[in-house]
């Protein structure tokens, strides 16, 4: 089993910036307070997690794109290897792999 190192616990995102809720409570991922900025604050900057937050971000349209076609192809009765490849691969990107 893989070790998390992102910040643990329910992300959700809200007007200007995505969080997390976590047992000692919410955390403040990102803000986007400028349309190129994404400043984290639930971890330092240059840390593992900063960077586990960061590729976990980035790989998000795979992952969701890789959900789709996994629903999509059982939903049609087809679900094969094709799609547990694609998501095997947006789940290394999302671990930096």
């Amino acid at each position: 089993m893989n070790e998390q190192k992102h910040t643990p616990g329910h992300w959700y995102a809200t007007a200007g910036y995505i969080a997390a809720k976590t047992e000692a409570g919410h955390r403040v991922i990102c803000s986007m307070s400028r349309a190129d900025s994404c400043m984290n604050y639930a971890a330092g900057v240059g840390s593992t997690e900063d960077a586990s937050n960061a590729k976990l971000i980035a790989a998000a349209p795979k992952m969701l794109a890789a959900l789709r076609d996994i629903v999509s192809a059982f939903h049609r009765g087809d679900l094969d290897i094709t799609e547990i490849h694609t998501a095997d691969s947006a789940i290394a990107q999302a671990e930096g792999k």
